[in-house]
């Protein structure tokens, strides 16, 4: 119902009731339903009725944001949205994480997921300037698709056709009209330092301000704002294989490594990767031989998955050439195999300290 100002003019405020009215009891004559007594009702009223006010009360009620998603409901919404196999949530779940788009808040399966910087910059451009492939439709539509091309139904090359026409479109058009995220965006502000252009840029550890010279080398947090919190390194029960002080696993630009104790003082330079799964990983140093390759650099003993040397080259991957070690070179394959049997056996014994002590 509507409330009109005294002087007929459009009312200053609309109210709406809603309730239940009984046009006709039925079989609730004889069996009354659970809860009706907590239903309410509505009063008889005619229109053009005149009503007055007998109590006004204000509430408040705050509109609540969804919840954030866990490992679990994720997984709902993408069988909801029939987006996947039960083969491949797990992979999503993991490829959003890896590649920093999304963060867990917490540990375990039931930790929320939140949005990283890194997150939202990249699916507002693509759903700015690529709606049609960022539609959750079309991921459904095209699995339903592809499922067709495997039962003979559909020709791929038909399907791949109709699929490019129009992403080419959107790309073409994307690469013309997105901002570039590379270099930073301009601040307006000029480097104390230098006196060049200041930049915003978004790290491995969220925005941060920079010169443009990279030469200058300044940096600094955005204003109001606490700055990129880096991990601290944690100790680990390794040792350097230089110095023999204790090993640290740090976190860099490229994600997590291992390093001396002494690396962040710039006392020792032995660094070590990690495994996904966070053990070490040694980066075998493959020795050199006076054989040249087509390409005219040198070659050097590398050595397979299994164990077996082979010559490459030192150029690679920009010359992929290879061969077999010839019988004049096998005492420095015997050698370059006994030094990467001890290499993966230490990546062992370091494994196991790891894993004894987590």
């Amino acid at each position: 119902m509507e409330v009109a100002t005294s002087d007929g003019a459009k009312p200053a405020m609309a109210f709406r009731a809603a309730g239940r009215v009984t046009k006709f009891d039925g079989w609730t004559r004889l069996y009354a339903r659970d809860g009706d007594e907590d239903e309410p009702g509505l009063p008889k009223l005619a229109i053009g009725q005149q009503v007055s006010l007998r109590k006004a009360e204000a509430a408040q009620h705050m509109t609540q944001p969804p919840p954030r998603y866990t490992d679990g409901s994720l997984v709902k919404t993408l069988e909801k949205e029939g987006i996947g196999r039960p083969s491949t949530y797990a992979a999503i779940i993991s490829v959003i994480q890896d590649r920093g788009y999304a963060e867990k808040m917490g540990k375990g399966g039931k930790a929320p997921l939140r949005a990283t910087d890194l997150g939202v910059i990249v699916t507002d451009a693509l759903v700015g300037h690529m709606p049609s492939v960022m539609d959750v439709g079309f991921t459904r539509d095209m699995e339903a698709e592809l499922d067709d091309v495997e039962e003979g139904k559909i020709d791929h090359v038909c399907l791949l056709r109709k699929f490019y026409a129009s992403f080419k479109a959107e790309l073409d058009k994307a690469q013309k009209d997105m901002a570039t995220m590379k270099g930073g965006q301009p601040t307006g502000e000029a480097c104390p330092k230098c006196g060049k252009k200041v930049l915003k840029i978004l790290g491995k550890f969220g925005w941060f301000l920079a010169c443009e010279d990279k030469k200058c080398g300044h940096t600094a947090n955005i204003a109001g704002q606490a700055g990129p919190a880096r991990p601290k390194a944690e100790p680990t029960p390794l040792k350097c294989d230089k110095c023999g002080r204790p090993m640290l696993k740090a976190t860099g630009r490229f994600g997590p490594y291992l390093c001396c104790e002494g690396y962040l003082a710039k006392e020792c330079d032995f660094t070590m990767k990690v495994t996904k799964v966070g053990l070490p990983a040694r980066k075998f140093k493959a020795p050199q031989v006076d054989v040249k390759c087509e390409c005219g650099k040198k070659m050097v003993i590398r050595m397979s998955r299994k164990g077996n040397p082979f010559l490459s080259c030192s150029a690679f991957p920009k010359c992929r050439k290879a061969k077999d070690v010839p019988p004049e070179l096998g005492e420095q394959a015997d050698a370059a195999a006994k030094a990467w049997a001890a290499m993966k056996e230490k990546d062992k014994l370091d494994a196991a300290a790891m894993r004894a002590e987590s």
